[in-house]
């Protein structure tokens, strides 16, 4: 709930500043609290503060969160990751991707 209440927090802030339309301010909810609803732009943010253990990581190693997720954008998914996602000894460990053929994927995104 911190995190909601960071991005009101930033996007009231913008609003002042004139960088928002106070006539229609965005929402910023939970996935859990937009059951049934939608909205043309989501973001998903899987930063959490701290984690331990890998039973530590919560709600971010549920894969089902990112299917909710687009299933309530009609237009536009925005994922903030922290920049070390998957790189320590708590991720889990992954298969290379591959192919119909069997060849490895290779991919070109940083």
């Amino acid at each position: 709930m911190a995190q909601v209440v960071r991005y009101r927090q930033t996007l009231f802030a913008l609003s002042k500043r004139g960088g928002l339309s106070k006539a229609e301010p965005p929402k910023v909810s939970t996935t859990d609290s937009m059951q049934g609803k939608e909205s043309k732009v989501i973001t998903n943010d899987w930063v959490i503060t701290s984690a331990d253990a890998f039973s530590d990581m919560g709600f971010t190693i549920d894969s089902n969160r990112g299917n909710v997720g687009m299933s309530r954008m009609t237009e536009v998914m925005l994922n903030i990751l922290p920049a070390r996602v998957g790189s320590d000894a708590k991720s889990m460990p992954h298969s290379p991707q591959r192919n119909h053929l069997g060849d490895k994927i290779i991919s070109d995104v940083p």
